[in-house]
This record gives structure tokens, sequence and C-alpha cells, in this order.
């Protein structure tokens, strides 16, 4: 059964894959296997008010909040990134949480997505600019780890996330 799949955007990661693909312009999909949040049984049993769809948001904000903790430096698009991908290889929890501070590792939507990069990409979800001071002030929290960090991280969701299609890929890679 294929699961949606909002998949913890990392840019430095994003832009290599994508680099890797448009250096050989080989159109065979990259394999990984990457932190994601889901809708889950678990997930709809720790918020049973919620619908599908308010799941998903969940879900999907869960995901933006955690590509908090992914940025490398300033030379990044200070945005937090989602990818939601479909995929049918899809396990409960993230065996590997070094190096990704922002995840909860405790939510019960909480999974690990095989998925092909580009190939099972369904949508891009991107802050806008305005998110920017926001996204650097949590970013450097979580990289300075600071005990504050989550809640730095919290001015963060004032902001929407806009989406892109898959077929705006090139779009979402140029973002400033």
């Amino acid at each position: 059964m294929t699961t949606r799949v909002f998949v913890v955007g990392a840019w430095d990661a994003v832009l290599e894959w994508h680099g890797v693909l448009a250096a050989t312009g080989d159109d065979e999909p990259q394999e990984l296997a990457w932190p994601g949040f889901a809708v889950t049984d678990a997930l709809r049993a720790a918020l049973p008010g919620l619908d599908e769809e308010e799941l998903e948001h969940y879900a999907m904000t869960d995901a933006a909040q955690a590509s908090l903790g992914s940025f490398v430096d300033e030379g990044e698009p200070m945005r937090r990134l989602v990818i939601a991908v479909d995929t049918d290889a899809v396990t409960p929890g993230f065996p590997d949480p070094a190096g990704w501070p922002a995840l909860d590792r405790e939510h019960p939507g909480l999974v690990t997505a095989t998925f092909g990069f580009p190939h099972d990409v369904a949508a891009w979800m991107v802050d806008t600019e305005d998110a920017a001071e926001d996204v650097r002030r949590a970013s450097a929290a979580y990289r300075l780890e600071r005990e504050d960090a989550a809640e730095v991280a919290q001015k963060c969701l004032r902001h929407e996330l806009a989406w892109f299609t898959s077929g705006e890929t090139e779009t979402v890679m140029q973002l400033p």
C-alpha cells in the first residue's frame, strides 16, 4: 500500500542529489532511506479528534519543524523544506537519529521512508521568504545546541509553507 510521507528536507542533501542527477543526466532514481512523518495508526490514536486532512497537516508541519535541525551553513536557503513522497517502503521510527537534532524521536507518526529521488516526489513544501529570519534563528539555535532551540523554533509555526508540484523541482532548487 502506498503511503504519503512528509520527508524531513535537508537542503545540502537535496541540492547534492539534484546536482548529481543533473550532472549525469541519469534517469535512474536514487534510492534513499530518510526520516519523515506520516499518518500512522499510532498518530491517529494519539490525535483522535483530527480527520485525515488535519492529520496530514500535522505530520507535514512536524516534518517542517524537524528540518530546522538539518541546516549546515548560512549558504542554504533559509526556508524549511519538506518533500512529500509516495512510497510502499515505510517502517515505523527512524533508527539513526544522529545529525537530526530537531527530530522528535517519540512522535507517533515518525517513519523511515525509502523512496526513489526524484521519481517518488509528489510535491515540495517550502517556506516563503518572509520566514527567513525566524528560520535563521531556529536553525542556528539547533546548530549551537542551545537548550531553548525548540522554543525558538516555535516562531516558525506562524509561517505557512508554499506548495510546489513535482514538476516545479527546478524552481525549488533555485530558491534563494
